[in-house]
């Protein structure tokens, strides 16, 4: 526990390296933030996989990348964009809940020409593993950006979800 003018923060990490965070003061009661961290091709990276605070689950940017090598597992979007909502899902599941709480995508297409591509390929994929989010879809914003961070990426996906009670 650090104390720092009234505030403090309790840090624990359970057995599966999961972070958790507690803060707080006397006055405003107690905040939890659970980090839940991400590694690729055995390392661990500088930013969470996901982030939980109260009921709701912040997912980082997920991509068409192999969490065994760190590239790509396809060169085609519809490969890509799969890749993605697999990993979005399994951080909803390691956070507990599931992919039919997510409420909020952004999208981030390296070339707009794709975006017929991933929107097929998302509808596939929610209708086989998600299904209610097709007739009530989450809020989504899709851009085009100039590049992502290794030139064989062409999609990324960051989301939002809740824990429901």
């Amino acid at each position: 526990m650090r104390e720092n003018e009234g505030k403090f923060l309790l840090t624990s990490m359970d057995i599966e390296g999961n972070i958790r965070y507690v803060c707080g003061d006397e006055r405003e009661g107690l905040m939890e933030k659970r980090i839940y961290p991400c590694f690729v091709a055995g390392k661990q990276k500088p930013y969470a996989n996901a982030v939980v605070v109260g009921n709701t689950i912040y997912i980082s940017g997920m991509n068409g990348r192999s969490s065994e090598t760190g590239e790509a597992v396809s060169d085609t979007i519809e490969g890509q964009t799969w890749r993605a909502f697999e990993e979005i899902e399994s951080a909803m599941r390691e956070a507990g809940s599931s992919l039919k709480n997510l409420v909020k995508t952004t999208t981030f297409l390296r070339d707009m020409s794709d975006y017929q591509g991933y929107r097929d390929t998302e509808r596939k994929y929610l209708l086989e593993h998600a299904p209610e989010l097709v007739d009530e879809p989450v809020a989504s914003t899709v851009v085009q950006v100039a590049s992502l961070p290794k030139k064989e990426f062409l999609i990324e996906i960051e989301a939002v979800g809740i824990i429901q009670d």
